[in-house]
This record gives C-alpha cells, sequence and structure tokens, in this order.
C-alpha cells in the first residue's frame, strides 16, 4: 500500500516530473485568506521541468539575500549551477570508481561548494537556461558517465573532455565573461560584486543519531560533496527558522513530499495529527526512510489562516499553477517532522545557536 501511495505521490509532486498544468490549477486559491506573519523580498517564481530543484530553490535564496545586501534584485541562472554540478558530481562518482551518486539530485548547498572560483551568471546570458526538458541530455550522460568506471568496457582516459562536451552540448558552453547593466563581468566577478560571500551561509540540521552542536557530514544520497551540517536540538531548530524569518532572512529547504500518511491540500502540507513531533518520531522516520530528501524550496514567509493554524511559505519552482500562485504553505508541524535541513546566512541565527556554531568552527579549525 505504502508503495502504490509513493508511486502516485512522486507522479504528482516529485521534483522533476512532468505534471499536468490544467489538473493542478487550485480552485481554492481565491477564497483562501491568509494573514502573513513574515516575507522576504524574493524574485518571480520560474518553472522548470527537471530534477533540479535544488539549484532553484538556491538560486531564488541568493537572489533574496542580494536583495537584503543591495536593496535589488538579480536573478541568477540555475542551470549554471546544474552545468558546474554535473562536472563536480562526475569527477567524484569516476575517481570513486562508482561508489558515489550521479543523478539530477543534490543539496541547496551545492552551488556554494566552488562559488568562490566558479561565480554566478545573471539568469539568459547562459543557453542552459532556456532548455525546459533535460531528458534528452540526461539519456546520453548517464551512459557515458557511467560507462567510466566498467574496467572491461572503458579503453580511454577521455572523460574530462567527453563530459563537458556533452553538457556544452546540450547546455550550452558557460562564457568567460559578460555584460551586465553596463558592465563587463566574469562568472567570478559577478560573484564578488554582489556582497555575498560562501562563508556566511551554514547549513543547520536536527538529529538524534549524531551529537547537538557538532558539524557532521549529513547521511543523505543528495550530499555527494560530503557538506557538514550543524546539528541542534529541534525546538532549536525550529527557532532558528522563525527567528531568520522575523529578522529578514530567508532559508532554502530540504523535504520529504512523498509521505503517504500526511494529508495534502493544493497547496498546503501539514500532518494528519497536527501535534507536536517529538525528535523521536522524526528520528524513526529518517532511520526507516519514511522521510527522505524529495524536494528543495525557498522558505520565504510564514502565515496564519482563519483558524489560527501557522504555514511557512515556500516559493516553488513548478510554475504559478501549482500550489497557491507557485507556492506551498507548510505547516509547523509538516516543517518540524518532514524538514532535512534548512541553509541560511549565519547571521540569521539566535544569538545562542550562533555562538555554539561559531565556536565549533573555531575547534575544527585549530
Amino acid at each position: 500500500m505504502k508503495n502504490a501511495w509513493l508511486l502516485l505521490i512522486m507522479i504528482l509532486v516529485s521534483c522533476g516530473r512532468n505534471r499536468n498544468e490544467q489538473n493542478r490549477i487550485n480552485p481554492q486559491a481565491d477564497t483562501i485568506r491568509l494573514t502573513v506573519l513574515n516575507e522576504v523580498p524574493a524574485t518571480p517564481i520560474k518553472q522548470q521541468i527537471s530534477g533540479t530543484c535544488w539549484a532553484y530553490s538556491t538560486a531564488s535564496f541568493l537572489e533574496s539575500e542580494i536583495y537584503r545586501v543591495k536593496g535589488r534584485f538579480v536573478e541568477l541562472s540555475a542551470m549554471y549551477f546544474v552545468h558546474n554540478a554535473y562536472l563536480q558530481k562526475a569527477e567524484n562518482y569516476i575517481l570513486r570508481q562508482g561508489a558515489a551518486r550521479f543523478t539530477e539530485g543534490g543539496c541547496n548547498y551545492d552551488p556554494l561548494v566552488a562559488i568562490d572560483s566558479l561565480g554566478i551568471m545573471p539568469f539568459g546570458i547562459y543557453r542552459g537556461d532556456t532548455l525546459r526538458d533535460h531528458q534528452k541530455l540526461l539519456s546520453e550522460l548517464y551512459p557515458r558517465v557511467f560507462s567510466y568506471v566498467d574496467r572491461e568496457k572503458v579503453q580511454e582516459y577521455d572523460w574530462r573532455q567527453v563530459i563537458p562536451s556533452i553538457l556544452d552540448e546540450y547546455l550550452g558552453k558557460p562564457v568567460d565573461s559578460f555584460e551586465y547593466e553596463g558592465s563587463r563581468f566574469t562568472p567570478k566577478t559577478f560573484w564578488e560584486s554582489t556582497g555575498l560571500k560562501s562563508e556566511d551561509y551554514v547549513n543547520l540540521t536536527s538529529f538524534l543519531h549524531v551529537l547537538p552542536y557538532k558539524y557532521n557530514v549529513l547521511s543523505i544520497p543528495a550530499n555527494w560533496s560530503n557538506a557538514a551540517y550543524f546539528n541542534v536540538p529541534l525546538d532549536e531548530y525550529m527557532e532558528n527558522i522563525d527567528y531568520a524569518l522575523e529578522h529578514g532572512y530567508s532559508l532554502a529547504v530540504a523535504m520529504d513530499l512523498t509521505e503517504p500518511e500526511l494529508s495534502i491540500m493544493e497547496g498546503f502540507a501539514f500532518m494528519s495529527s497536527d501535534s507536536i513531533v517529538p525528535p523521536e518520531r522524526r528520528q524513526k522516520d529518517f532511520e526507516s526512510f519514511r522521510t527522505t530528501d524529495d524536494h528543495n524550496m525557498h522558505i520565504i514567509g510564514k502565515v496564519r489562516d482563519e483558524s489560527g493554524k501557522l504555514f511557512y511559505k515556500c516559493k516553488n519552482s513548478w510554475g504559478t499553477s501549482f500550489g497557491l500562485d507557485g507556492c506551498y504553505y507548510i505547516s509547523a508541524s509538516y516543517m518540524r517532522m518532514k524538514s532535512i535541513y534548512v541553509m541560511l546566512h549565519k547571521d540569521g541565527l539566535m544569538e545562542a545557536t550562533k555562538c555554539r556554531l561559531l565556536a565549533e568552527e573555531c575547534k575544527m579549525k585549530r
């Protein structure tokens, strides 16, 4: 029964699947009344048909961060992040002789792994921004990457030339420099012009199998780069989400949107039992794979409905015909139970959490 439910839900809401927009328009959108408690400025919603929701949600997150720092919006190329990540993941997969992950999926931190050297691009500069469906790309890319770890079949050491050539064919070769609003930039200098710094961003999570207030490599398939996540108690995890939004900081989030036990309305996700979720229940679902990192979104606000229930407003990347004008509203209990992690600026953390995080970073540097 669970497998049948999962298949149905994955068809409807999984990141990167084709969807019938006409069947997903929410007829209740004009009748639901929500009171906005906090909202961070964000760019218009884009639509993608690929498994790269992590790139779209991170691009949106960084766009809001640029607005917070510079007071103006700059729309970014998510596909430039995807191009770079495929190269990094291919190298990781091949050099680990197949004992790694190579898929469309990823984590919100992926674009920041090498952003200081690879930089960013504005939306529309990179040709890959126009590619809506990645199936042809993947049908060629996957077999070639996988073939390089087959010792019986691989004949040549040419993957450092072949893999980039496939990406360049379908996504386009990234330009070395470009003009934006009358100035000339490279991807690296464009990143530097935003005033953002990669070291200012942190991944926050909450699980019981690792010590609190410690950095640990998050054990999920999408964490191919072995990025470290700061682990905090569950109450503190949720308090930091609220604190960030209250102080003008948005968050990128990875969560499970394919749970058969959830009551999912068009545009809303909440637990069938809306009581407070204990850490032990969250841990059990994570370790039994009932909670998996299926989708990434951008948390841009918090609202209250007419009955007083609180929801987190999450900007999605499926287009405005999905959810409520393209956003999903996640209840506090759902966020507590089914979010895997959040990524945010360190200044968006509560003071006590930030002090513990900085102290741990100091220990790690010694």
